[in-house]
């Protein structure tokens, strides 16, 4: 019993870190104390989120008047010299612009991959999205602090990092074409199945698969993630079924490029199910490792899997094979398509052995930081040579959130 609370325990300290690393990344702390330029302060006033009577002070500090809350905004003038001040509920101040949240954290993570390439030569060809909605192709010249000087149309331009959205590295053909850069914010992961392409150290998603299945996951490191989800219909059951019917899952995968258009990658995927009702209890568990060879780019790729697994304490004896593939098309839609087969023996106490096969295909709509499967999964088998399929397809939705 203990055994069984601690696995399912472990399950939720991991959904919890998850969620507290979510939130973290909107905290609104590491803002308090800051201080505004005047043109900063003209881009919050333009976008009606921060105005001191319609004038434009030389500078504004933010600071909290008690732990927790209200927050202050407090403006200087110089000429002539004057104050004036702001006090913001929490929840007002937590909607005063993203940029300005951004502004006093870490530098991203494409800030030290650009770094890197302008030391080795490599290139230094970006495509920028930046937070007034626009999108520029340029070359970056230098890197001081929290400043980019680049190359834009030969014209020398610095552009503060706060003021970028979004850095996508780009080679000098990319540059000099009129198509627009496909970006695919979700190229870690197929309909359900992983690729070897690693999440970013701090990237994030939140991940739904047909409502019921709900995960988060996280990039400790650029070659280290972590996830955790639960399946939302044994929740219910608990809370209005008079009983307990917990169902949870854990993951952690490792992964990264180690040659031109090829990534490597693999994990452990720990799962289980826990019941009790009228105190008696029972419980399942499982764990699944898994290697990814993933062969193209984020944008294109085709990736073989297979995986091993343990449950109930006995071992499989064949592993799954996943062969999936994607497609991006526009910077809006892509192709996705996701296959599994596992072989079976012992069928029916004999040596006869059975193939079981699932089978996808879909569309994947695209935003910045959203996705969106649409998908029709189709099951079958071969046995005892006779091939066997479900006449009818089943829908599949899915869709990943990052933050």
């Amino acid at each position: 019993m203990n055994t069984k609370i601690s696995f399912f325990t472990t399950i939720l300290l991991v959904v919890l870190t998850l969620s507290s690393i979510a939130q973290e990344t909107v905290s609104i702390n590491p803002i308090l104390g800051s201080t505004l330029t005047s043109g900063e302060y003209e881009r919050l006033y333009a976008s009606n989120l921060l105005s001191f009577n319609g004038a434009t002070p030389d500078s504004v500090v933010f600071k909290t008047i008690l732990a927790g809350g209200p927050y202050e905004a407090r403006a200087f003038w110089s000429n002539p010299s004057r104050e004036e001040q702001i006090v913001y509920n929490a929840f007002q101040f937590d909607n005063i612009s993203d940029a300005l949240k951004r502004r006093m954290g870490d530098l991203p993570t494409q800030w030290k991959k650009i770094q890197l390439a302008l030391e080795d030569g490599s290139g230094s060809m970006v495509s920028l999205d930046l937070v007034n909605g626009n999108t520029m192709k340029a070359e970056v010249l230098l890197l001081q602090g929290k400043q980019m000087l680049v190359d834009y149309l030969g014209n020398t331009i610095h552009i503060p990092w706060w003021e970028i959205e979004n850095i996508t590295m780009i080679t000098r053909e990319e540059s000099k074409s009129q198509s627009p850069i496909l970006r695919n914010p979700n190229s870690t992961r197929y309909l359900f199945a992983p690729s070897a392409i690693p999440l970013a150290k701090g990237e994030g998603y939140y991940q739904n698969v047909c409502v019921l299945i709900n995960s988060i996951n996280y990039g400790i490191t650029d070659h280290v993630s972590i996830s955790a989800g639960t399946e939302i219909l044994s929740l219910l059951w608990s809370a209005i079924g008079g009983r307990t019917n917990l169902v949870g899952f854990a993951n952690v995968k490792v992964g990264g490029k180690v040659a031109d258009n090829l990534y490597l990658g693999g994990g452990v995927l720990a799962g289980g199910h826990y019941s009790s009702f009228l105190g008696n209890s029972t419980s399942v568990g499982g764990v699944l490792g898994y290697g990814i060879v993933t062969y193209g780019n984020p944008q294109t790729n085709v990736s073989i899997s297979a995986a091993l697994g343990n449950y109930d304490k006995t071992w499989g004896k064949n592993p799954v094979v996943v062969v999936s593939a994607m497609h991006q098309l526009t910077p809006n839609l892509g192709l996705v398509t996701e296959n599994w087969v596992l072989r079976i023996g012992n069928i029916d106490g004999a040596t006869s052995t059975a193939t079981i096969m699932a089978f996808s295909g879909g569309v994947r709509l695209l935003a910045r930081k959203l996705s969106i499967d649409l998908a029709l999964l189709g099951t079958g088998g071969y046995y005892d040579g006779r091939v066997s399929m479900v006449p009818i397809p089943l829908p599949f939705v899915g869709l990943v959130s990052k933050f």
